[in-house]
């Protein structure tokens, strides 16, 4: 003999599950746990370029440039780095030449709270 369910209860049992399969199968939180991003806020108002230079996410060692927005905050959102790290600003926007500007050495944690890791260059 079979047992027959409410309509209204069935739907709402379903919507129930698939809403606990997504929070379950999400994995972690949106943090990184294999290195993080990072961020960079320029207070000289003159930097055009970042390198970075430092372990990623596979153990890598890799150096690469990025353009940031003079004067202000950006996210360099795609590359993920682990261990300590090196950021160096650039007056210029190919990180290369007599435009260097500051730099500073800093550990990536593999896991925290946040995407990204702020370097403040002056």
């Amino acid at each position: 003999m079979f047992k027959s369910i409410d309509p209204r209860r069935g739907a709402a049992t379903a919507v129930a599950l698939a809403g606990a399969a997504l929070l379950f199968a999400a994995g972690p939180a949106a943090a990184g746990s294999n290195g993080q991003q990072i961020a960079f806020q320029d207070n000289s108002y003159a930097a055009h370029s970042i390198q970075i230079e430092g372990y990623n996410q596979n153990g890598q060692h890799t150096s690469q440039c990025f353009t940031v927005s003079a004067g202000g905050q950006t996210k360099i959102a795609g590359w993920w780095w682990k261990g300590t790290v090196r950021v160096k600003s650039f007056n210029n926007g190919g990180c290369t030449g007599t435009s260097f500007r500051w730099s500073q050495d800093k550990y990536i944690p593999e896991q925290q709270a946040d995407n990204y890791v702020w370097f403040t260059g002056y």
